[in-house]
């Protein structure tokens, strides 16, 4: 995600640093020093934080993960950053996305709702502004997890071959036009909104979308599961909606991987 952000806000003529433990502007998000350095050196208006647990993490690198962002909120809010925009995830409704109910079963999903937590209090104490936004099933260049690539890519995955297993699949390149969107927004509260294109899309219609041999198809029944955002409050703050339908990458995997 991070090589789609940077180009959304390039493409906006906005001024980036980026940062990464071995780019152009090595950071450790775990170094507080670094980090506090960086931003008195940089003085950011709008902080995009996209580090994180892998979906694996096991509940210490949660924790951890948890403790080294509520440690940045505080940092940033000394260096008087204006507003922090975080990723956060589809996972935090866990199985079912039934209203705003959420959760989270995962230690990523915790330290993800977690953190939206710790920018809630941010934004009460009236310092700072933020946005958490809630990704969806994100597939895109340099997104090799993703399933979408994993189909696309010729790895032939293995999928419960189900009506039932329902997702809804954002291409890279809106998660990162919500996430600029975001970015810019005017708000002085703490924004909550799902990233996703509110169309669900099952198993069964991924194979029948994918070419022929691209799956491996489970015939294993399975608990229903849907999790399928509400695209509503985005386009009610910021005017986004998704543009890049699923159909369109199936047609040119080329384009959009």
């Amino acid at each position: 995600m991070g090589r789609a952000v940077v180009a959304a806000l390039n493409g906006a003529d906005r001024e980036v640093v980026a940062t990464s433990r071995s780019g152009e502007t090595p950071l450790d998000v775990e170094d507080a020093r670094a980090v506090a350095t960086l931003l008195d050196d940089v003085r950011p208006e709008v902080v995009v934080y996209l580090v994180g647990p892998g979906a694996d993490a096991d509940d210490a690198a949660g924790d951890r993960a948890t403790r080294i962002f509520a440690d940045f909120v505080e940092s940033a809010g000394r260096s008087c950053v204006r507003r922090i925009v975080f990723t956060s995830s589809a996972s935090v409704y866990g199985r079912d996305r039934v209203g705003d109910v959420t959760a989270p079963a995962t230690p990523y999903a915790r330290h993800k709702l977690a953190c939206e937590g710790t920018l809630q209090d941010a934004a009460a104490s009236g310092g700072m502004s933020t946005a958490s936004l809630r990704l969806f099933n994100v597939y895109g260049p340099a997104l090799d997890r993703s399933l979408i690539n994993r189909i696309l890519s010729g790895s032939a995955p293995t999928v419960w071959a189900s009506g039932v297993f329902v997702r809804d699949y954002v291409h890279a390149s809106d998660a990162a036009r919500a996430i600029l969107l975001a970015a810019d927004g005017e708000s002085f509260g703490a924004d909550v909104a799902d990233v996703g294109t509110g169309r669900g899309v099952s198993n069964r219609d991924l194979i029948r979308l994918a070419p022929s041999g691209a799956v491996v198809a489970d015939p294993s029944p399975i608990a229903p599961t849907r999790v399928v955002a509400d695209p509503h409050t985005a386009e009610a703050l910021w005017g986004f909606r998704t543009r890049v339908r699923l159909e369109e990458a199936f047609a040119a995997p080329s384009r959009y991987l």
